[in-house]
């Protein structure tokens, strides 16, 4: 039987309700959680919502996929006001701190890994942040 897959970025609150183990919570959290994120980048990104563990991962992760592509976060050019909504960024402090980082070296220097280097983020949110496309 061929089961058809569900696009993480193009699916609703309903869609996400028929995959095992998702209620009516979950499938809003998966809304909401994508609506912040810009888009899913890869099916894991689910295991960064509240509570939505490996296990529950698991259960579902050969029945949904990536097809539409997210949005591109704008990590070198938003504002700190933007930035701060992000995520992986969450408060003021580190999006200023993003902002001055970028302000203050070149363009090549201006990588996740960098602010990573730099201690503006640490390693867990690097690895979580390279998974977006950035531009």
């Amino acid at each position: 039987i061929d089961i058809p897959r569900i696009d993480l970025n193009a699916a609703d609150s309903a869609m996400f309700d028929t995959l095992p183990g998702i209620g009516g919570y979950f499938a809003s959290k998966m809304v909401e959680y994508r609506k912040r994120l810009g888009g899913y980048s890869c099916p894991e990104q689910l295991m960064e919502i509240y509570h939505f563990d490996k296990e529950k991962y698991d259960a579902l992760s050969d029945l949904v996929e990536v097809r539409t592509p997210p949005r591109p976060f704008r990590l070198w050019t938003l504002p700190v006001d933007s930035l701060r909504m992000h995520p992986h960024i969450r408060d003021y402090r580190t999006a200023k701190a993003i902002v001055l980082y970028r302000e203050n070296n070149p363009a090549s220097a201006l990588t996740v890994e960098g602010l990573a280097e730099a201690g503006i983020i640490d390693r867990e949110t690097a690895m979580k942040l390279s998974r977006c496309i950035i531009r």
